[in-house]
């Protein structure tokens, strides 16, 4: 069977002037989700908004993906990269349509391609997975974690292996490769000016498009976040669509791609986010080395990495203030971590937590390994650390551990 024939063809005015791979496709597709969705949060009743946003977004979503596979992924990936903006600007039900979908997609792909027939599955691969997920829910019985926090944990788990196997059951042609990089770069360039905008304008512009207050500015470095929701996003987007125009550059050699790489590596910089800086080098000296294994000469290599290169270093040049001061940042963090010790309930007057002042995400860190040996081999199930579950129903491991004693934990 071939791919066209298992994913199908797109029909009605669509189809008729655009193919299948054309990029505007995605494009199409996801402002048409936009559009339903506001439609929606403009017309249902306060009560059943939440409902309303979550069954139309959802119902469009698969249908979408029944028609127009492969570009609905795509449309998947990026909405799910904004959701949580959307939904604070359109009302609740937007940020549980993944958990709604994914199921949907994974049973659609698995009847339509029926991967068990073509040698999509990998022992290997699959075995390890199986393993992991067998072994969670085996340590949630075990530690008596409540059937309610586990299972949401898990389906929490779960969802983002479920979409990697929808996208790797199907077979993506150079074609498919050029639409989703054109597609993401123009949201990539939208997503840039209006971080452009955020820069100019300060933190005023964030609360005027109700994004709230970014509280995580990093000396020099602002903490862009554009119309996403946590820096974190926008670095990581940015060193994505970034890295892509850099290894375009590499291959066609044209200015404004190296351009556009330099611009959006501004954006991961200005963003101030560590492992984003330092995914972007790693990965730039990752494809060096790669075409460099490929038997590229180094001749060779020098003419098609050197502008790479000085892109980059005009890039440290002109942040280094703001680099030293996150460096320096960083490493106060590494050396000043206070040691927390439990504290009984009963040792607490009235209730009232000591709390102490150190890095939580780093307390987290130590404290891992703690528990790793404590719970050893299985740990302590699935919802009970590090993960949102074990936020929303407070794990009592925090406490146990005096984790809970950290303020902004």
């Amino acid at each position: 069977m071939t791919e066209q024939a298992i994913a199908g063809k797109p029909s009605g005015a669509l189809a008729s002037r655009l193919p299948e791979t054309h990029p505007l496709v995605p494009l199409l597709v996801g402002g048409l989700l936009v559009a339903l969705i506001t439609l929606t949060s403009l017309v249902a009743p306060e009560a059943w908004r939440g409902a309303a946003n979550l069954a139309v977004g959802s119902t469009f979503l698969l249908l979408a993906f029944i028609r127009l596979p492969k570009p609905t992924l795509l449309v998947f990936a990026v909405f799910v990269l904004f959701y949580q903006t959307l939904d604070r600007w359109l009302g609740p039900g937007i940020a549980q349509i993944d958990e709604a979908v994914i199921p949907g997609l994974v049973l659609i792909a698995a009847w339509r391609i029926r991967p068990w027939r073509r040698g999509l599955i990998e022992p290997v691969r699959d075995g390890a997975v199986a393993t992991v997920v067998v072994l969670a829910v085996l340590a949630s019985l075990v530690n008596g974690v409540p059937a309610a926090v586990w299972l949401v944990a898990l389906l929490l788990l779960v969802k983002g292996i479920a979409f990697l196997y929808v996208v790797i059951w199907h077979e993506f042609t150079a074609s498919d490769v050029r639409q989703f990089t054109v597609s993401v770069l123009a949201v990539g360039v939208v997503v840039l000016a209006v971080g452009g905008v955020e820069l100019v304008l300060g933190p005023g512009f964030r609360e005027a498009l109700n994004l709230g207050a970014n509280v995580d500015v990093r000396g020099q470095l602002p903490g862009l976040t554009s119309i996403l929701r946590f820096p974190v996003l926008f670095s990581w987007f940015a060193a994505f669509v970034g890295l892509f125009l850099f290894a375009y550059y590499v291959v066609y050699r044209r200015l404004w791609l190296l351009i556009g790489g330099l611009l959006f590596g501004v954006g991961v910089f200005l963003s101030g986010r560590r492992r984003a800086i330092v995914g972007v080098a790693i990965a730039l000296i990752g494809g060096l080395v790669a075409q460099l294994r490929m038997g590229i000469t180094r001749r060779a290599l020098f003419r098609l990495w050197a502008p790479v290169a000085i892109a980059a270093l005009v890039l440290v040049i002109v942040f280094l203030p703001g680099l030293t001061q996150l460096a320096q940042h960083t490493l106060n963090e590494f050396t000043r971590i206070e040691v927390v010790v439990p504290t009984p309930t009963e040792d607490r007057t009235d209730g009232v937590i000591d709390f102490v002042y150190a890095n939580p995400r780093l307390a987290l860190y130590v404290t891992s390994v703690t528990i790793a040996r404590d719970y050893f081999p299985l740990g302590a199930g699935l919802g009970r650390y590090g993960s949102p579950m074990s936020r929303v129903d407070f794990s009592p491991l925090y406490a146990e551990y005096g984790l809970d004693r950290i303020w902004g934990l």
